[in-house]
């Protein structure tokens, strides 16, 4: 199965200041947390089958959720995105 946090390395930001990778690096692993916290939330909410569910609305719904995740990342939970960053700063020092 594939994972979406496999994508997230800062090999990706070549080129790119350290700090600033680390920031994106950050700022998607946070994304990527919240949007699996909304898609298990969405998926606990009882479906009653009254109205079948059509083409593409699964699909929908989890791309409605990625963009809450995006949205509550950049706008709401800065702090988080913070200490994300100060790990990985220290797990990235530590080994030199």
């Amino acid at each position: 199965m594939f994972s979406p946090i496999s994508t997230i390395n800062l090999s990706n930001f070549n080129g790119m200041p350290q700090k600033e990778a680390i920031h994106e690096v950050s700022v998607q692993f946070v994304s990527i947390l919240f949007s699996q916290i909304f898609d298990q939330m969405e998926n606990g909410i009882q479906k009653s089958g009254l109205v079948p569910e059509q083409m593409g609305e699964g699909w929908y719904r989890e791309w409605l959720m990625d963009m809450y995740a995006q949205n509550a990342t950049k706008n709401d939970l800065n702090g988080l995105v913070k200490t994300v960053e100060m790990e990985l700063t220290k797990a990235n020092y530590s080994k030199r």
